[in-house]
């Protein structure tokens, strides 16, 4: 019959043998083995914390058998996978890295379909054991715009190919100075406005770059080193009238 774990270390012991027909029986008093029943691999869930593109993501296997080493086969982006040897941790958990993940492994499924004990041959295969993966888009930026001014109206700084509708914050520097971050703001479609204020006419030929953008939601992060537009600040006309005008009455 099929043996419960908890038959594990019990005492099997022969006590006699007779053979059929001839009623002769030997006892035994020493004839015993220990038995030795091992667990098959358990598990409960399979998470996954979301991540932003272009970073490394984690599955983390629950309900392990604590302590216990082996072996876990997946199915992820098509493929069929035998990961490492690894061992679970006193709480029953085993962590999975997927490597640096596209934007495009977004709502792909990270299945488990079989856990392997080493050295006792025990495994079990699972179905519906999956969980989805969330990769969010890290902020996007086609290009950095502004008109010129005259001086005394305000500059505004136009930023297109953002992801449609997203809330984050940009950052930039004008003329290479100090950065600054300015206030949450939502995409309209895909661009955006910042209000650069009214700007001095020594900002004339200055460059207003955009060094970073975040999404709120997501904490995703891009960086930049290319996307800039050049301030155009003009001067006013202005007029000067020198000396005394003489004229007949």
């Amino acid at each position: 019959p099929a043996l419960p774990l908890g038959a594990n270390g019990q005492a099997f012991e022969i006590l006699s043998l007779k053979f059929d027909g001839t009623n002769c029986t030997t006892n035994f008093n020493d004839k015993s083995v220990n038995l030795v029943v091992n667990a098959k691999p358990t598990l409960e869930s399979v998470n996954f914390a979301p991540v932003c593109e272009g970073s490394e993501g984690t599955i983390i296997l629950k309900g392990l058998v604590p302590f216990s080493t082996g072996k876990a086969t997946y199915t992820f982006a098509g493929q069929t996978i035998v990961g490492p040897s690894g061992t679970a941790d006193v709480n029953g958990e085993f962590s999975i890295s997927t490597g640096i993940l596209p934007a495009s492994a977004n709502n792909q499924f990270f299945e488990i379909t079989k856990l392997e004990i080493d050295g006792t041959n025990c495994s079990t295969s699972f179905t519906g054991k999956k969980v989805k993966l969330v990769v969010n888009s890290k902020p996007t930026l086609a290009s950095v715009t502004a008109n010129e001014v005259c001086f005394g109206n305000a500059t505004t700084i136009v930023l297109s190919g953002l992801i449609p509708n997203s809330t984050g914050v940009a950052t930039y520097t004008i003329g290479g100075g100090a950065p600054q971050t300015g206030t949450s703001g939502t995409a309209s479609g895909t661009t955006f406005n910042i209000d650069a204020g009214i700007l001095p006419l020594s900002a004339d030929g200055l460059d207003f770059k955009i060094t970073k953008l975040s999404i709120d939601e997501t904490g995703c992060v891009a960086l930049f080193d290319d996307k800039f537009v050049t301030l155009g600040v003009n001067p006013l006309p202005t007029i000067e009238i020198s000396g005394t005008p003489v004229v007949c009455s």
